[in-house]
Formats: C-alpha cells, sequence, structure tokens
C-alpha cells in the first residue's frame, strides 16, 4: 500500500495537492543517467525537453504547463531523476506519433500531457522502482497500484477525464482484455480503498464513469500504451530488463506474447508505427 504524503493537505487547493506530493518525493533524488539513446538532438519547442528528436514544426497546440503540472514533474524528477526522462521522453514519443498519424490537435494536448505525468504515481513506490533487479510476483503485483494512484492524484489535481484515465490505463490493451487494472467493481472498490488510505479525496463521479470512455477516447489511450512501451523498451538503464536496439523493437513487439500486437497494441497503429522506427533510427548510433 502507497504511504501517505507527510504534509497537511488542504483539499480546496489542487496546488496543495501536488505541493503535498512535492513535499513527500523530495526526500530522496535517486540519480540516473539520462535514459536515451539519442544523441546531440534535444527537443527545446516542447515544454518539458528531452533528447528524443522532435518530427515537424515547432507545436503550436500544448498549452504552458500549469502550475500544479510544474509541481507534480518537480516532485518526479526529486523522486527518481529516471522516472522524470522515462516521462519526458514518452511525451515527446507520443507528441511524434500523433503528428504522424495525423491526430487531431484538439486531442494532442491532453495526450501530451497524460504522457508526461502517467507514472506519477510511482513516487508512492520508491523503493520497488530502485531495486536493482527483477521484481518477485508479489512486488509486481504491489507496483501494479502505481496506475491507480497516478489516477488518483490527477483527478486529485482536477486534470482533463483523459488525462487522469492515461494514468490509470497505461497498462492496458485496446480492448481492454489484456493488462490491468481490469475494469470491473473491484477497480472502483480499489480506487476508493487506497483513496482513503492516501488521504485523498475520491475521485469525482466523472473520473470514475468509465463507461462514457468512447471508443475513440481508447484509441488515444493506446497510443499512449504503445510510445510508453518503445521508450521502456529502448532504455538502456533498466535494471529490471535488457534493453532493445531501436532496430530490434518491431520484431520483439511483433512476437510478444504479453505485450505487443498480439495482446496490447491496436493493429490499426502498425503501419504509422512502423514509419516512425524508420524516422527515429538515422538519430541513433545503430546503421539502417
Amino acid at each position: 500500500m502507497p504511504p501517505t504524503p507527510k504534509t497537511l493537505i488542504d483539499y480546496d487547493s489542487t496546488m496543495l495537492h501536488a505541493h503535498a506530493i512535492l513535499g513527500f518525493a523530495a526526500a530522496t533524488n535517486k540519480k540516473s543517467k539520462l535514459n536515451t539513446i539519442f544523441s546531440k538532438h534535444t527537443i527545446d519547442k516542447l515544454p518539458f525537453p528531452t533528447s528524443v528528436p522532435l518530427y515537424g514544426p515547432p507545436p503550436t497546440k500544448i498549452s504552458n504547463p500549469t502550475k500544479e503540472t510544474l509541481a507534480l514533474i518537480e516532485a518526479l524528477q526529486g523522486a527518481d531523476t529516471h522516472a522524470y526522462f522515462h516521462a519526458s521522453n514518452h511525451a515527446a514519443h507520443t507528441y511524434n506519433f500523433c503528428k504522424f498519424h495525423g491526430v487531431s490537435d484538439d486531442r494532442l494536448d491532453d495526450m501530451y500531457y497524460g504522457s508526461l505525468l502517467h507514472d506519477i504515481g510511482k513516487i508512492f513506490f520508491k523503493e520497488l522502482v530502485a531495486l536493482p533487479r527483477k521484481l518477485t510476483p508479489d512486488e509486481f503485483s504491489e507496483l501494479h497500484q502505481h496506475t491507480v494512484v497516478s489516477f488518483i492524484i490527477l483527478a486529485a489535481c482536477k486534470y482533463p477525464n483523459f488525462v487522469a484515465w492515461s494514468g490509470l490505463f497505461h497498462h492496458l490493451s485496446y480492448d481492454q482484455s489484456h493488462g490491468y487494472p481490469q475494469i470491473d467493481a473491484n477497480l472502483i472498490k480499489t480506487i476508493e480503498f487506497i483513496s482513503k488510505e492516501m488521504s485523498f479525496p475520491i475521485p469525482a463521479e466523472n473520473y470514475l464513469n468509465f463507461s462514457s470512455i468512447t471508443r475513440e477516447d481508447w484509441d488515444a489511450l493506446n497510443i499512449l500504451v504503445l510510445t510508453d512501451a518503445l521508450d521502456a523498451s529502448i532504455d538502456p538503464h533498466r535494471a529490471y530488463k535488457s534493453s532493445l536496439l531501436l532496430s530490434n523493437v518491431a520484431a520483439d513487439f511483433e512476437t510478444s506474447s504479453d505485450y505487443g500486437w498480439k495482446t496490447m497494441f491496436n493493429p490499426s497503429l502498425k503501419t504509422t508505427f512502423m514509419k516512425y522506427l524508420e524516422w527515429l533510427l538515422p538519430y541513433t548510433n545503430e546503421k539502417a
């Protein structure tokens, strides 16, 4: 069960939600190398720079980060710089993929910030994340709750529904048949229980009305699932699993029985994904 932030929280202020988390996370800062395979290409046109190359012209539809977002990202960076790099890289990959795939500008803002903040709940699992080995089944089961914690935090800070759902469902397949958390009566009970344990308010009904998630929403969420998996796969500093060469990602996603096109990703994204990998490859030290 995630611990409670040791900071007084005034639930009339979303900023104090964010700063409560900031105070909790700042106690430790696990230093880490930049988790990137890209060199000499720094995005300075997105709100949170990364070394992932930027596709297309400078964005015009991504809003400036709110004070809540700045506080949460500062908390994430304070808890684990590696997690921060993954968040900013994931957001950049999502931005790029959306431009490749022709996602409407109306979607782009929420998808960028949903990617950036999807793992914010991991700051409450710092000890597990920092373990320099593969987790045990029980530890993995505990870590799975980071999705619920991310959702609770983002709902408490009153982000748009899609951003909060990005925190909850970034490990769930496009048709909701694989991954976690499964959408059932137990999910609501788990959210309510963890909210109370963390001394956070139970998310409002609009966030919990999962039946209101449209097919378009699920398709957009699955882009986040895919770009999250891409950045995790090529991360050279993961402790629990060896990283892949970018040139090997397509084959791995094709053959994986538990995390790939067979189970997790919408097949309609495959053509765009292959084009995106082809575009990214020259920015690495790999040979085409």
